[in-house]
């Protein structure tokens, strides 16, 4: 089986929570249609995404076999960078700012308690052995109420499922 790769990415800041290049802007430059949201396209790319709420931002926690990686978004695996300019406004006026960023920031890497996110989520782990076709897709944790939930028809994240991807009950 091909090596499987975990990264995150967050859509809040262009450039410092995904990168500022192709394919990151198609996939989050869109807060309506964020790629890592729709459940079938993960489906069908064998992705496992872990969706999740953070303050006004929608962070995804992806594993994916290297080959997606290698072919989408190669440069995750490389030692790149990229340079993103943000606009300051102080009591001096405006200001560019220049940062450079690497693109392997955004990989998890596996510590003493499994793999969790590298960024913004690293209360949240991926649980044993979660890479499996039955968690092709994606799923939305809810923190708060420690609830699992994957896309009724319409794409709302309604259908609660337990850990191991089981269907619960549909929430109101």
């Amino acid at each position: 089986m091909d090596e499987i790769i975990y990264f995150e990415l967050n859509n809040w800041f262009s450039g410092r929570d995904y990168p500022d290049a192709e394919p990151f802007n198609t996939w989050m430059g869109d807060d309506l249609h964020l790629k890592f949201e729709d459940y079938k396209w993960c489906k069908e790319n064998k992705l496992c995404v872990i969706v999740n709420m953070i303050d006004m931002s929608v962070d995804f926690l992806i594993a994916a076999p290297k080959s997606w990686v290698m072919e989408n978004c190669p440069d995750l695996l490389s030692d790149k960078t990229y340079t993103t300019t943000f606009i300051s406004h102080g009591s001096e006026g405006e200001k560019k700012i220049e940062q450079e960023y690497d693109y392997k920031q955004f990989l998890c890497e596996p510590d003493e308690n499994g793999i969790r996110g590298s960024r913004y989520a690293e209360y949240l782990v991926f649980p044993d052995n979660f890479y499996s076709p039955n968690n092709f897709g994606c799923r939305y944790y809810d923190e708060y109420e420690d609830r699992w939930f994957i896309p009724n028809e319409e794409g709302i994240f309604k259908i609660q499922i337990d850990t191991e991807g089981n269907i619960i009950g549909e929430i109101e």
